[in-house]
């Protein structure tokens, strides 16, 4: 059982990411999905050739449509821990995907992130969106930011916040 303690806001950092960052992204998407391929009986060897190639689908479809995104990748203290895609449109900001290797979730990062994007949509007087799936229990984190569900599609949930 990981002991979850805080991190402080000043060691929470983001660098743009770069090709050499492919690695780490594959790393954190595996580690993110295969837990229920496990709890099914998987070994890591199949999750992983399971999972391979639907990263690489998603990387494909978030470079097909959102070309301007920013990517980033999360860093506590030097350490890479995750990562960011933002995609800022006219009236709204849309985070694309945001992923944190899951020792470090529940440790206030996704929520000195979130809070983050929530001053820059206030700022700027845009919506603030995401898709998330319905079994992920960051839900109540954007419910306590004032996201609310705007489409439920099934196995996700589209939510958005509108600027204060």
């Amino acid at each position: 059982m990981h002991e979850f303690v805080p991190v402080p806001t000043g060691a929470i950092m983001q660098r743009m990411a770069t090709k050499i960052d492919s690695v780490l992204c594959e790393a954190l998407f595996i580690e993110h999905y295969q837990s229920p391929l496990l709890l099914a009986g998987w070994n890591r060897a199949q999750c992983h050739a399971y999972l391979k190639p639907q990263f690489a689908m998603r990387e494909q479809q978030f470079r097909e449509c959102y070309p301007q995104a920013d990517h980033t990748i999360i860093e506590v203290d030097g350490e890479s821990v995750g990562r960011l895609l933002v995609d800022r449109q006219l009236q709204a900001i849309n985070i694309i995907d945001m992923i944190l290797f899951p020792a470090w979730c529940g440790r206030t990062i996704g929520t000195h992130l979130l809070a983050e994007h929530c001053r820059e949509a206030d700022k700027t007087g845009k919506v603030l969106a995401l898709h998330v799936a319905c079994d992920n229990p960051a839900q109540n984190l954007y419910q306590r930011f004032g996201f609310e569900v705007s489409e439920d599609q099934g196995v996700y949930r589209h939510m958005k916040r509108s600027p204060a």
